[in-house]
């Protein structure tokens, strides 16, 4: 709020920390210099607003609490704290960089915490300055406990899903680049695309059943979608919203051969509805007329088998050395099923057996057993060892062809 003794705090603890070491800058994070849209609400309406962030639908996708002299007065609560540190973390707030890097050239800022979904705005916002040495986004790995806090619900109506934890069988946040399995989720490669030219485009599609709905998330989201282009019967002729994200000039989608339509991006993403036909849906990015890459998405068949990728085919049997083994639920050609469930069972041998578990973020499977279910056709088994010699992991699933892979120990 910047209304407390924070900023005398800040001196002390800045003070004590370079008594013992002065080899290394002392920083803290600041996220607002208001009170919560509640209190603000019960006591001074007038002087406060929602800044609501929208996505390229114009759809809400959260907002910010901003003061009508909003400059001056986060100016006036926070220079005196700011003062103490040597690099000021600024949470959620680079909208501020533009207005405190002009009026504090001297001021070193970093992006302490950002949402993901505003990550084309808040790295623009670093780049422009210097003196902003970079951004963390909330958050890198999804993680146990804030459960839910990612998540999005479709509704009938527009409105904002308060920040609050979710009940069982919520487990996990839900806001990571990569889930707790470690596959990459879709903003992981929005993120990519932010950061270097020329990635690959790929496409990502918004479930046809939500046609009719509206998105809300908490802030700390991102869209739904997925890296498929496999739904039922029934949607054959509807619409399926497909993106991709690139820097591109324009994205040109073909299915089955034909070109269904272009796209230019707004804010990095190329947005386009294409009627459902099963097949193939190809995104070519074009640059200054010019093909630059390519990316597919291809309508697989029925969940037929289970393939097993371990991460390395040989550890140390040391007991501490472990191997990580990518679990897919593929059709016949070895496709992997979109939105596949099955129940896997895991069983070792000539090693020991740790975990077998997905990335869903509400599910009821326990980590340790030796069963879980998939989360869009993926999980992970982890095995180690203390022996020489080799470990052999089977998964299987009824009514699937089970795989199993040898993993050697020296």
């Amino acid at each position: 709020k910047g209304r407390s003794n924070g900023a005398k705090w800040a001196k002390k603890l800045s003070s004590e920390i370079k008594k013992y070491d002065t080899s290394r800058p002392v920083t803290s994070a600041l996220w607002s210099s208001v009170d919560t849209w509640e209190n603000i609400e019960k006591n001074s309406p007038k002087q406060y607003k929602k800044a609501f962030y929208y996505n390229t639908d114009g759809v809400k996708t959260g907002y910010s609490v901003e003061c009508e002299d909003d400059a001056a007065k986060w100016s006036e609560l926070t220079q005196e704290y700011m003062s103490a540190l040597d690099i000021v973390g600024y949470n959620y707030l680079y909208r501020k960089y533009d207005n405190d890097c002009a009026l504090y050239p001297d001021r070193i800022i970093w992006g302490s915490e950002t949402h993901a979904i505003n990550i084309w705005h808040s790295w623009n916002a670093v780049m422009r300055h210097n003196n902003v040495l970079g951004d963390y986004t909330w958050t890198a790995y999804d993680n146990l406990g804030e459960t839910g806090a990612g998540r999005i619900e479709w509704s009938d109506k527009e409105e904002q899903i308060p920040l609050v934890l979710n009940k069982y069988p919520w487990r996990s946040c839900w806001q990571g680049d990569f889930d707790l399995a470690g596959f990459r989720r879709p903003q992981s490669y929005f993120r990519e695309m932010v950061w270097k030219d020329n990635t690959e485009p790929k496409i990502f599609t918004r479930h046809p059943k939500n046609n009719d709905k509206v998105m809300n998330g908490t802030g700390w989201h991102w869209y739904d979608v997925n890296d498929c282009w496999t739904f039922a019967e029934k949607y054959i002729g509807e619409k399926v919203k497909a993106e991709v994200y690139t820097k591109a000039d324009c994205v040109k989608f073909v299915l089955n051969g034909k070109e269904v339509g272009t796209a230019a991006p707004i804010d990095g993403i190329a947005r386009i509805d294409i009627p459902y036909e099963p097949g193939e849906l190809k995104a070519e990015t074009i640059k200054g007329g010019n093909v630059i890459n390519a990316s597919y998405l291809k309508t697989t068949g029925k969940a037929s088998k289970i393939v097993l990728n371990p991460e390395k085919n040989e550890i140390t049997a040391d007991g501490r050395d472990l191997c990580y083994i990518e679990v897919y639920v593929t059709d016949i050609d070895g496709n992997r099923v979109p939105f596949a469930q099955n129940e896997l069972t895991c069983k070792v041998e000539g090693g020991e057996f740790l975990c077998i578990f997905s990335g869903d973020p509400k599910n009821e499977d326990r980590y340790t057993s030796d069963t879980c279910h998939a989360f869009n056709g993926t999980a992970v088994a982890v095995v180690k060892a203390k022996q020489k010699g080799n470990i052999i992991v089977t998964v299987e699933s009824e009514g699937l062809s089970k795989d199993v892979v040898t993993v050697k120990t020296r």
